[in-house]
């Protein structure tokens, strides 16, 4: 457990003491099997280190598949009394789980702190919440752990110091939360970096995070292409980095990340872009734009992507241009006037 995520989920249960709810859920995944009774266990001891002037007990409920029955000592933790001034429910649920999906989502919950256990690999859904996330395989490693003691002992520290969160940069949040990223804001702000850490930091998260490679890359030139797909990606950023130039399949891949909607179609994409970045998708030549190039796959072939250097022009712009034109060509101003229902100071 990183030092940054760990003082996040300390500050998260703190809330919690003190009684109020946090924006974020919690998720804890893993890809092993877990018994409720260790993840009681572990989330018990975490309470442990809630100062005791914010102490009352409450109970909480563990919501789990209808098809899952539980054993007699697991029903033992829907009694297990806790110590806070107010409780949380957790759920163990998996993607296929629509009952307790709807649930999550449901406006009852939408004040309450939230707990979500994932015994599969996580398929991302929308809650409207962000949620803090950790995997925690290592610590299933650990015989009859849920959370690695260690890591539970340094978590009972930073609650009772009472330790203030860090500052986490609109830029940084991916690594930490799972949430929706205002790409269009870091294009604007020409945070490269920000965006190929992004799409790396995802690909290697792939068993953490349930990413399809093959439904990420559905529709791109990236999917089986001869050339490794870290190169292509590298690639890419470098042309719109230096060039401003989106290819369509980086675009794609960005957007269905930054969304984590893997299953997002080239049209729904092309309008976001269009819409968000005032630019459509045409097809680019290199050559006829005289930029060298280094990425084979491009260089001597035409694609898809927009051209930032070129946004389209905007309704204003083209009634002033074709009022201007008209002038030229000796119309009379107050026929355009009306025509083009632009003052005459816009056009002069």
């Amino acid at each position: 457990m990183c030092n940054t995520k760990k003082i996040l989920i300390g500050n998260w249960f703190m809330k919690v003491a003190r009684g109020d709810i946090n924006d974020e859920m919690l998720l804890l995944s893993t890809t092993k099997s877990v018994s409720f009774m260790s993840i009681k266990d572990s989330i018990n001891s975490i309470m442990d280190g809630v100062p005791k002037q914010y102490s009352t007990p409450f109970s909480f409920s563990m919501r789990y598949q209808k098809e899952y029955i539980p054993t007699e000592s697991e029903k033992k933790v829907l009694e297990y009394q806790y110590v806070s001034t107010h409780g949380y429910t957790i759920y163990l649920m998996d993607s296929h789980n629509i009952n307790i999906i709807n649930e999550i989502k449901n406006y009852q919950n939408k004040n309450k702190n939230i707990i979500i256990i994932s015994a599969n690999n996580y398929c991302y859904t929308d809650f409207s919440r962000s949620l803090l996330h950790l995997h925690v395989d290592d610590e299933v490693n650990v015989k009859d752990q849920f959370i690695h003691p260690q890591d539970i002992k340094n978590l009972q520290h930073i609650i009772s110091t009472n330790r203030n969160p860090p500052n986490i940069t609109y830029t940084e949040r991916y690594m930490y939360y799972l949430e929706f990223l205002p790409i269009v804001k870091i294009i604007q702000s020409n945070n490269f970096s920000v965006i190929k850490n992004f799409i790396f930091f995802h690909l290697s998260e792939k068993p953490y995070l349930n990413i399809d490679l093959d439904l990420l890359l559905y529709d791109t030139s990236y999917h089986e292409n001869k050339f490794p797909l870290q190169e292509l990606i590298n690639a890419d950023i470098y042309l719109f980095q230096t060039h401003s130039i989106l290819t369509s399949r980086l675009a794609i891949v960005i957007y269905r990340l930054s969304f984590l909607n893997l299953s997002a179609n080239k049209t729904q994409i092309g309008l976001f872009f269009k819409k968000e970045l005032n630019v459509k998708s045409t097809t680019i030549n290199l050559n006829n734009l005289n930029i060298e190039f280094i990425n084979e796959d491009l260089s001597t072939k035409s694609f898809r992507g927009y051209n930032l250097r070129s946004p389209i022009q905007t309704e204003l712009t083209t009634r002033v241009e074709i009022a201007r034109k008209l002038l030229k060509a000796g119309v009379d101003i107050k026929i355009i006037t009306k025509a083009t229902k632009l003052t005459q100071s816009k056009i002069l």
